[in-house]
């Protein structure tokens, strides 16, 4: 959260903004997902992406499960 709060988005993170816009555009579902998830693969690179997909889908799961999200 300290990433976040009074900084810009993710900016003391390596790739934090790609992260928090991709992270972003899952949770909402918004139109913008497509360039989110592009912007995240040329910052991460293949693998990275992949990680980041795996945890986003988990996190975006768990909040479903836990009556948090429709």
């Amino acid at each position: 959260m300290d990433s976040t709060v009074g900084r810009a988005s993710g900016s003391d993170v390596p790739a934090g903004e790609q992260i928090v816009g991709f992270g972003e555009a899952v949770v909402r579902g918004s139109n913008d997902l497509p360039a989110a998830r592009e912007a995240l693969r040329q910052a991460l690179g293949e693998a990275g992406f992949l990680e980041a997909c795996g945890i986003a889908g988990i996190f975006n799961k768990r909040k479903t499960v836990l009556g948090m999200m429709p």
